[in-house]
């Protein structure tokens, strides 16, 4: 069964009317669709900071009437909050303070509890039980996206698509876990969802003009949800469920994943958006949806202007100097993703490698995260490490590395010799000598 036709919406008369109507204005729009289940939707309780509205009176919505109102937490999804906090409002005064000339429709049509069977357009006959909001299989959120979204196209022939944002797959990770589930059998493993996640956004951007091109974000899960839904020994499913979505989002044309690393849920500040509920581990809480819409837009800033992303799919610890790279052997580099090495090896405009410059970083005294620019934030509020470290960047650089003249020439000869890896700990000689593949991993 495949979604409705452009022509249906149109043809929907006075439900389209009165969406046309209730706008403020017929100008033209920068659209954002959200899609996905609960942490899509926004749950996120407790005090929050950092939101600047003053572009407010330009952003608006699709209700569920399908008219276009002014948008405000929480947005109107099809299981909207009474109070809860989404990341989808700080993307949309982020993309309004960056267009000032535009105004902004959110297409709000996540739904809680969803599974990603849910969500493809094809009815299985699954039950989905009396926990999720959406009992028995149908094609309902797949219809009711690209109807509103369709509809807010139609509001002026310049309104665009600007960005898909996605988050979702709590649930499918909670079948995998849970065995005695009817739906693990349907939902075993993280070898499982990605496909049908592959074909979720193929089947989204194919009702759309130009939809190949539209930036689809994908969220990665919370760390809370280790221990939702049962235990996950050694992280073990949930690092490869999160490294999948990066190893997607790396090989789908205009895509990109937007890390959850270090978001608290709720229950991290005690709060719940149900007054007398035990505090929420399951959702993001307010300050964490704020910063997952940062997140989002950085991503979606970095596609439009060009720059390589500044996600990795998981994290690989450097050692203290770039001559010390015991945790990047050929042997451990056989063991990281394709995507995770294609991307440290970066050449960034330096003309170090993107694992080059965290080194650097780890020199200048940063001991943590790289993937959502944590290193930039702590150099920025220490100014004698940010002086140090572009100091070290700026003579790491160009220092000489034979047979080639400096770092920089050295990896473009290496490109062009056929090699895509690392560079560090040997992986370009073991290249050369032929004892690894183009990725650096010994054959």
């Amino acid at each position: 069964m495949t979604g409705v036709a452009y022509d249906e919406v149109i043809e929907q008369g006075s439900a389209f009317s009165f969406a046309i109507q209730s706008a403020s204005s017929t100008e033209p729009y920068d659209i954002i669709v959200i899609g996905g289940q609960s942490n899509a939707v926004g749950w996120g309780c407790g005090s929050h900071t950092n939101v600047d509205t003053t572009h407010d009176g330009r952003i608006f919505q699709v209700n569920e009437a399908l008219a276009i109102v002014p948008a405000k937490d929480p947005l109107q999804h099809s299981t909207p909050t009474v109070n809860g906090i989404g990341f989808g409002m700080t993307f949309a005064r982020l993309c309004a303070a960056r267009n000032p000339g535009r105004k902004v429709l959110i297409v709000p049509t996540a739904k809680s509890g969803t599974s990603i069977l849910q969500w493809d357009n094809t009815v299985e006959n699954l039950q989905f039980g009396p926990s999720s909001s959406m009992s028995s299989d149908s094609t309902e959120l797949f219809d009711r996206l690209v109807r509103r979204t369709k509809l807010a196209l139609a509001t002026n022939t310049n309104s665009r698509l600007v960005a898909f944002l996605w988050h979702q797959g709590e649930n499918d990770y909670g079948y995998m876990k849970l065995t005695a589930s009817p739906l693990h059998a349907r939902m075993p493993s993280v070898a499982a969802y990605a496909p049908k996640l592959r074909e979720v956004i193929q089947l989204i951007r194919a009702q759309f003009p130009q939809g190949q091109s539209v930036p689809f974000l994908l969220g990665g899960i919370g760390d809370f949800w280790l221990t939702v839904n049962g235990e996950d020994p050694n992280r073990q499913m949930f690092s490869q469920f999160n490294t999948q979505l990066g190893e997607i989002a790396a090989s789908t044309t205009s895509s990109r994943f937007v890390s959850a690393a270090g978001l608290g849920s709720g229950a991290s500040l005690g709060c719940n958006v149900s007054p007398g509920a035990e505090p929420d581990r399951a959702h993001f809480s307010s300050p964490a949806q704020i910063e997952l819409g940062q997140r989002y837009f950085a991503q979606f800033t970095e596609m439009s202007e060009g720059r390589h992303p500044l996600i990795m799919p998981h994290f690989v610890s450097a050692r203290a100097s770039i001559q010390d790279c015991r945790d990047l052997e050929p042997a451990a580099i056989r063991k990281l993703s394709e995507a995770t090495i294609r991307w440290l090896a970066t050449l960034q405009p330096s003309g170090l490698t993107l694992h080059e410059t965290f080194v650097v970083a780890r020199q200048t005294g940063f001991t943590g995260a790289f993937g959502q620019g944590e290193h930039n934030l702590f150099l920025a509020g220490n100014p004698g490490a940010n002086a140090e470290f572009q100091s070290r960047v700026t003579a790491t650089a160009p220092q000489s590395t034979p047979p080639y003249a400096t770092f920089a020439e050295h990896h473009v000869q290496m490109r062009a010799a056929g090699y895509q890896g690392l560079w560090l700990c040997g992986g370009g000689n073991c290249f050369l000598e032929g004892r690894c593949d183009a990725l650096g991993r010994l054959l």
